[in-house]
């Protein structure tokens, strides 16, 4: 169960923080012109996404099984 768990939180993490936030606060903080949201899904190269995607969802797999090494046994 936590690796599942784990998974599902590493593409949380490169859902919002690299295909959403990150555009929006280089947008609006820090004066960029427009940045597209989901930027490798408009037409452009997906397999841009694909390293990232990778990276943030391998973490969070190891995350979930680090948490379930230590965690208590019931």
């Amino acid at each position: 169960m936590e690796l599942a768990q784990g998974l599902i939180f590493g593409v949380l993490i490169v859902i919002l923080s690299n295909w959403i936030f990150l555009p929006l606060i280089r947008q609006y903080v820090f004066n960029y012109p427009r940045q597209p949201l989901f930027a490798g899904f408009n037409g452009s190269n997906p397999m841009v996404l694909l390293p990232g995607f990778l990276i943030l969802t391998g973490f969070g797999l190891g995350l979930g099984i680090i948490y379930g090494l230590i965690a208590r046994p019931e």
